[in-house]
């Protein structure tokens, strides 16, 4: 079982661009400043379009929503899905709805993400 103490090494390891913006602050000890950044580093690649690092961030989100103990889990459900989901209150209005449609994009991975929520 992964616990929120070592969610920052488990993005750092899947995701190595978050490595300096999460030694930015003690992210270690504080899950919700950690999934704050990791949420704003997806939502940014799927408004970029760029579908193969974002489906990284979507089945990381999916490894440590299965194996996170309770804290990690509350945090997927609160700070993750509701910043990255499309059409979730999180998300600006203008924001494309349609994001993950006609994309190469694994939507199992989102589907299994999204039915916790």
């Amino acid at each position: 079982m992964i616990n929120q103490f070592e969610v920052p090494a488990c993005i750092e390891d899947t995701i190595p661009a978050l490595k300096e913006e999460l030694h930015q602050f003690p992210a270690v000890h504080h899950i919700n400043e950690t999934m704050g950044c990791f949420t704003k580093y997806t939502d940014k690649q799927l408004r970029a379009q760029n579908f193969s690092s974002a489906g990284k961030c979507l089945q990381l989100a999916g490894r440590l929503y299965e194996r996170g103990n309770t804290v990690v889990k509350e945090a997927i459900t609160r700070i993750f899905l509701p910043g990255t989901l499309p059409g979730s209150p999180g998300r600006c209005r203008e924001q494309d709805p349609d994001v993950f449609t006609d994309t190469g994009l694994n939507l199992s991975t989102l589907h299994t993400i999204s039915t916790y929520w």
